[in-house]
């Protein structure tokens, strides 16, 4: 939800990016959806960007992406790319989030929403 709001609040002074906005929830969702078809127990980003759950996520978004192993080649890779941004951005925010919270860092990240 945090990644969410940070977006909006980004782009939301200019209405032409709204579906901007719209698209990345769209991927997330997508992204969220084979996770959870693939590892039922990680349910949320938060989840997502922990170190045991990164071979499910790299599995899932080489599912969404159409990756062929004998060629080692993705159908959409600009997905991919957008994917791991958009990961790199919710993990960026988890660890804003955790650093303002005062008390211990590692237990806030474990609690981050």
């Amino acid at each position: 939800m945090k990644f969410g709001s940070t977006l909006y609040l980004m782009h939301s002074y200019n209405c032409h990016r709204r579906p901007y906005i719209r698209q990345h929830f769209r991927q997330i969702r997508r992204l969220l959806t084979e996770i959870t078809k693939q590892d039922p127990s990680v349910r949320s980003l938060t989840l997502c960007i922990r170190d045991e759950n990164v071979p499910v996520v790299c599995e899932a978004v080489q599912a969404l992406c159409q990756f062929d192993s004998t060629t080692h080649m993705n159908k959409t890779p600009s997905l991919a790319l957008k994917l791991g941004h958009t990961l790199k951005a919710c993990a960026n925010t988890a660890i804003s989030c955790a650093m303002q919270t005062p008390g211990n860092e590692e237990d806030t990240l474990k609690t981050y929403p």
